[in-house]
């Protein structure tokens, strides 16, 4: 049944792909990219299923292909304030006002600098934005600390992504002077027994996570023998904002 679930998500993030990629500009060139990133966040955010629901999988689809488009119109498109526009219409169209609000704020946040603890409020927002879409937040909620969730979740993003957003300029955890408390407190956190009980319906999920952990193992000693030889190669480097000096009007918010 696991399987049937992550075909179901993967080919609903396909149709809303291809549905909304003129609407998103998407050339022909990004267009592997882009319908290989939705899907592939498709397949992990079948993991936040709570049951084996179908509409919790076509959900999942659903919300991949808005994180996916919310990269686009951010890290894409720069924050071009025609794409603001057309993202906060598309949420419009597709979710309820709430979830539409609580995205637009997220990008709101980004293009000011003023996303909380070194990013990681992205996380959080995220979270709420894909398991209130699924229908699996009250659970997460009730059961689990859901905040602590998002921001682990986005701390493993990170590090996976490390090496791309240093080169691109973009937010990152671990570009800053708390990135071994980040990556120490992941570790704390996020073993293999938690995450299967955080996400029992998502083995592709337990796997990125199980990535990450590895990543973040190799980056900490890494970062230790660098200290020990008195210096710093990965020394957090200033992340170059030019979304801070982007002319984009303040809106009221995201997913991922």
């Amino acid at each position: 049944m696991g399987g049937v679930r992550h075909i179901v998500a993967a080919l609903s993030a396909l149709g809303f792909s291809v549905q909304y990629a003129p609407t998103l500009g998407i050339s022909w060139s990004e267009l592997p990219r882009y319908v290989a990133k939705s899907i592939n966040l498709a397949l992990c955010y079948v993991g936040f299923s709570v049951s084996p629901s179908g509409r919790e999988a076509v959900s999942a689809g659903r919300a991949a292909f808005l994180s996916c488009a919310y990269d686009v119109v951010t890290d894409w498109r720069d924050f071009d304030p025609h794409y603001q526009a057309v993202y906060n219409g598309l949420l419009r169209a597709t979710v309820d006002g709430r979830l539409a609000d609580l995205a637009m704020s997220l990008y709101s946040q980004e293009v000011e600098g003023t996303v909380r603890n070194d990013g990681l409020e992205r996380g959080v927002v995220a979270f709420e934005f894909i398991t209130r879409l699924m229908g699996s937040f009250d659970h997460y909620a009730a059961h689990f600390d859901a905040g602590e969730i998002g921001t682990m979740s986005q701390i493993a993003d990170d590090i996976l992504d490390l090496e791309d957003d240093i080169q691109s300029g973009d937010l990152n955890c671990l570009t800053t002077a708390r990135r071994g408390e980040h990556l120490e407190l992941f570790l704390a956190t996020c073993d293999e027994a938690q995450m299967a009980r955080l996400f029992p319906h998502g083995r592709v999920i337990q796997v990125v996570f199980g990535r990450a952990r590895l990543r973040a193992q190799e980056l900490l000693s890494q970062w230790r023998t660098e200290a020990d030889l008195g210096s710093d190669v990965l020394a957090t480097p200033a992340v170059l904002s030019s979304r801070k000096n982007a002319q984009i009007p303040h809106t009221s918010h995201t997913a991922a």
